[in-house]
């Protein structure tokens, strides 16, 4: 700057500044209303600086030196709950009050946890998981289609087995829970049961056994003598010691009814009897009307002295059919109707089974 005589003179600025006052210059600043409460001052200078040490700055209430610099604390957590899940949320890094946790936080969970179980309702339905939706009627569809399917291919394929050994079908069908006792060795008679029980059943094990009636006359005549003639060949097969006391045992007794005057049938009876389950079943075959020449044959053939005359005849209808016929005795049905003995043993065998299959207990089936 120049003085009155037009010279210039300099001036040390910085020696004219270190003259000043000693105050530091923060002290014409006026601090912030408000400052986070992490945010420190520079730590102080050294003993030997000649600057002085700033005045203290007042955060809020608080009056306190700016102290050394720290590291950030870690915010607290706050933690609230509702009905469904946790939330946790951190403290937000300012100075202005909180938000409600009661209110501003539980809100907007309530409306999540109803639109996931709306969501969650609908995916079940769409999956057929409840069993009312219809992925789940498809899903019934399609598994009663595929079982029905495998069972028509099994059948199929046991059909082509069978026609091409048919000794195989004794291999096939038998076993599982079912074990059948014939009491007769005769194949005429063995045959149609085993069939019958295969087809009610599925699989069954199905044997014979010779046995007779030896109280009974040999053609027994009326439905009480039928009745007794197939207890008694299952009452002998079960002394014999040939089965076990318990096995189910199925009996079959022809015999001839007389309807009334001068009209003659000849029937089939299949008796079944499980002394196990507690079950006893009679059916009946289709009954066959007779001729008068043999019914007279019968009676001429039985003679007064016959120790069984009350029950029957001496001769059977067998034999006395195949003289008139000109056949074998157990082949007189069929020339007689045109259906042989073991089609009309076969029907009754069927609702014999089927009988049985409903009686026995579902832990058996």
């Amino acid at each position: 700057m120049d003085d009155s005589n037009g010279d210039f003179e300099m001036v040390d600025k910085i020696s004219s500044q270190s003259d000043t006052s000693g105050t530091s210059m923060l002290t014409n600043i006026p601090p912030p209303s408000a400052l986070p409460t992490f945010i420190t001052a520079p730590a102080p200078p050294n003993a030997n600086s000649s600057k002085m040490i700033p005045s203290p700055i007042s955060v809020g209430t608080v009056t306190k030196p700016i102290e050394k610099l720290s590291p950030p604390k870690i915010p607290e957590m706050l933690v609230t709950k509702d009905d469904h899940k946790d939330v946790t949320s951190p403290l937000p890094v300012t100075n202005q009050p909180l938000p409600p946790t009661s209110t501003s936080l539980e809100q907007p969970l309530a409306s999540v946890s109803l639109e996931q179980k709306v969501n969650s309702k609908e995916s079940t339905e769409m999956s057929g998981e409840g069993g009312d939706g219809w992925m789940g009627w498809i899903k019934g569809t399609v598994q009663s289609v595929g079982h029905k399917v495998a069972e028509k291919a099994k059948s199929s394929m046991d059909t082509m087995i069978t026609t091409l050994d048919p000794q195989m079908k004794e291999f096939i069908n038998s076993g599982g829970d079912i074990d059948i006792i014939v009491a007769s060795d005769k194949e005429v008679k063995v045959n149609p049961i085993k069939e019958a029980f295969q087809k009610v059943f599925g699989k069954a094990t199905v044997s014979g056994f010779a046995s007779q009636a030896s109280e009974i006359a040999a053609q027994p005549v009326g439905f009480e003598f039928a009745i007794q003639s197939a207890e008694e060949r299952i009452n002998n097969l079960r002394g014999s010691g040939k089965i076990h006391p318990q096995q189910p045992v199925v009996a079959i007794e022809n015999f001839i009814v007389n309807f009334m005057e001068n009209i003659w049938v000849e029937m089939g009876l299949l008796l079944l009897d499980d002394p196990w389950h507690d079950i006893i079943l009679h059916t009946f075959t289709q009954p066959i009307p007779l001729p008068e020449t043999f019914i007279e044959d019968l009676k001429r053939s039985t003679p007064e002295t016959y120790n069984f005359k009350n029950s029957g005849f001496a001769k059977t209808l067998g034999q006395v059919a195949s003289e008139h016929l000109r056949v074998h005795h157990t082949m007189w049905q069929e020339s007689l109707t045109g259906v042989t003995r073991r089609e009309y043993i076969l029907m009754a065998a069927r609702s014999l089974a089927e009988l049985y299959r409903t009686r026995l207990p579902t832990d058996v089936i």
